[in-house]
């Protein structure tokens, strides 16, 4: 693990944290998004904490619920019971899964060509094509591959902040709303138009960005990506690629990262799997 020691947090075995097992063969669609029953005042104490870190601090957590010889529905559940203490958890996809398993398989479904794949996957923000983007999103670990398979984040605010100082131009082609590829994931259009880079009511930068869908999405809806916009696109993905920018995690089993999903891009390191296969699972969510 790495990144700033505020962000680390250590949580105990805790009895609210533990009280409500979820089975993992259950329809994730249908998991409880309400807090644990037995939440009290160090519950609370912790959502202050973590909501603090994501809004207004470093914008990402890395929590420790490493517990001694858990099982991986125990470990799940944990994290779930932390999760929807913090958030409240939204469907990554038409299908409606809350808590969706990251791990390569060979054949990559069309919705999600690059989580469950073993190459490098370049730097993004998730959700990008649901009608709202979630807050957060969050990756816990059940095991790491035998070699590679980081999961690295680069702050994009502070990458825009820092374009619109040095080149307004490439800034300018952020804040512009450009086709993106749905990926069938909504009714209707195939495409819709969206900003890269926005500003909310407290001025704070909020991103969506996944390059190769909005590139699909020029495609899809019969336009010409510009000379000029690809230029853009290409220094912003050279700012974000620069190696003092990165926060790599190697995340080990029963760590869960969570990052302001709006003001963080994320990556992944390529991987090998021989005799450990690199397993997460994936969670989006709006902070109560």
């Amino acid at each position: 693990m790495t990144g700033n020691r505020e962000a680390r947090v250590q949580v105990g075995p805790s009895t609210w944290l533990l009280e409500r097992e979820i089975p993992l063969d259950a329809d994730s669609s249908q998991w409880p998004r309400t807090a644990p029953w037995g939440a009290g005042v160090g519950a609370r104490e912790l959502r202050v904490r973590l909501t603090k870190l994501l809004r207004e601090s470093t914008g990402y957590a890395l929590i420790d619920l490493r517990l001694p010889d858990a099982s991986d529905e125990l470990i799940c559940s944990a994290a779930w019971n932390l999760l929807t203490t913090l958030c409240l958890p939204v469907p990554q996809y038409v299908t409606g899964e809350l808590f969706f398993p990251v791990e390569a398989v060979d054949v990559q479904p069309l919705h999600s060509p690059f989580s469950m794949s073993r190459s490098e996957a370049a730097f993004h923000t998730d959700g990008t094509f649901l009608p709202a983007a979630p807050e957060i999103a969050a990756l816990l670990s059940l095991s790491k591959a035998d070699d590679g398979g980081e999961t690295v984040i680069v702050d994009g605010a502070e990458v825009v902040d820092d374009l619109c100082e040095s080149d307004a131009s490439v800034a300018g082609v952020l804040f512009e709303e450009h086709p993106i590829d749905l990926r069938g994931q909504t009714g209707g259009n195939s495409t819709r138009f969206q900003p890269i880079a926005t500003r909310d009511k407290g001025g704070r930068l909020r991103l969506r960005y996944m390059r190769d869908y909005i590139e699909q999405g020029y495609d899809k809806a019969g336009l010409r990506l510009t000379d000029r916009t690809r230029a853009a696109f290409n220094s912003f993905d050279a700012c974000v690629a620069a190696e003092e920018r990165q926060i790599p995690f190697l995340l080990e089993r029963g760590e869960l990262l969570v990052i302001d999903n709006q003001r963080y891009l994320h990556g992944r390191r390529a991987f090998r799997e021989t005799t450990r296969r690199r397993r997460l699972r994936r969670v989006y969510g709006v902070l109560r």
